[in-house]
């Protein structure tokens, strides 16, 4: 039977959702691939999501962020999105379920979570949920009350992946490895950095000239690596975790809030008789663009200016929206390169 999973983050975690073996109970488990084969590491944790339902043949969607220790997860065909919080020591986690929330007369298809760098950090909103349902688009914010909402509070933002590489593309075919570099989420350090990246890139872009015209490719490949070294982020891919206990205590009161309907995607009716594969992702999104397959003759994907997504309103009648038609073969992904 399919799964879904996720990992990374620098966690040496492992996140599966599927099947037990009688194949109808859906399950979510942690698996620590240090201490076995990844095909036979024993679960640090199991929980049961449920009997499978209208879809059963599916897994839960599972979406994991490992730097907050937040996991979330939802059966295509549910009409809830559940939210579960990772706990006890690190070397023995356990996850307890936080939050269940309900969408009457809905039902999912697909999640996908929000990049960290939308998120309102003066609200304390720890993350962002993005749904795709039968009948819109809409986004489920999780916010950690507190007193103070004007001012950074560090202690629920460790530093995440950036925007930055880790190397260039000349790096890698050396043979050169390197971590993600993790950037802050403070607002004010985000204008230090810009500043100092705009600097960087100034000099690096006159060492690359000088080195060019001297023809020295060597040159070019130090220039690259004293540009990522100077830049305001850090490499260090277990520096932005939270620990077991600091996770306990900081996201348990975790409230859940819908997204204003203005900002929901609606009249989303083609999407409705969607089949796709398990595997597949419903809703793909970069800087400029958010696609979502749609029913129709052949295959076909709507796509959307972000600037119009993040607005919200009826798809019929938003305006630059474009209809990507492929004659003869229905649509099975979305993926931007």
């Amino acid at each position: 039977r399919p799964g879904g999973g996720g990992g990374g983050g620098g966690s040496p975690l492992i996140a599966l959702s599927g099947f037990d073996s009688s194949g109808r109970e859906r399950r979510l488990g942690l698996f620590d691939p240090r201490t076995a084969g990844v095909a036979a590491a024993p679960a640090l944790a199991s929980e049961s999501l449920g009997r499978a339902g209208r879809r059963g043949g599916e897994p839960a969607k599972l979406l994991a962020d490992w730097h907050t220790g937040m996991l979330f997860w939802a059966a295509p065909g549910d009409e809830s999105v559940t939210f579960a919080e990772l706990e006890g020591p690190d070397d023995r986690p356990s996850f307890a379920i936080r939050d269940r929330f309900l969408l009457p007369d809905e039902q999912v298809l697909d999640l996908a979570l929000v990049d960290k760098f939308s998120l309102d950090v003066g609200r304390c909103e720890v993350n962002r949920v993005a749904m795709v349902t039968n009948k819109s688009v809409r986004l489920v914010s999780y916010r950690v009350p507190r007193k103070t909402v004007s001012s950074f509070h560090a202690d629920l933002f460790p530093d995440c992946p950036g925007r930055q590489p880790a190397m260039r593309p000349a790096d890698w075919l050396t043979g050169r490895t390197a971590e993600a570099p993790l950037e802050s989420l403070d607002p004010a350090k985000k204008i230090s950095e810009n500043y100092i990246a705009s600097q960087t890139t100034a000099d690096s872009s006159k060492k690359e000239e000088d080195s060019e015209i001297m023809g020295s490719s060597e040159s070019a490949l130090i220039a690259s690596s004293m540009t990522s070294s100077s830049s305001a982020v850090t490499s260090s891919p277990h520096v932005g975790s939270l620990s077991g206990s600091e996770r306990a205590i900081k996201l348990r009161n975790v409230a859940t809030a819908i997204g204003q309907r203005s900002t929901w995607l609606t009249e989303l009716r083609q999407l409705m008789k969607l089949d796709l594969p398990p595997e597949a992702e419903t809703l793909a999104a970069n800087d400029r663009w958010v696609a979502l397959p749609v029913t129709g003759p052949g295959g076909r994907v709507l796509v959307l200016p972000v600037r119009l997504a993040a607005a919200g309103g009826r798809i019929d009648s938003l305006p630059g929206r474009r209809l990507l038609r492929h004659e003869g073969a229905g649509v099975t992904a979305v993926a931007f390169e």
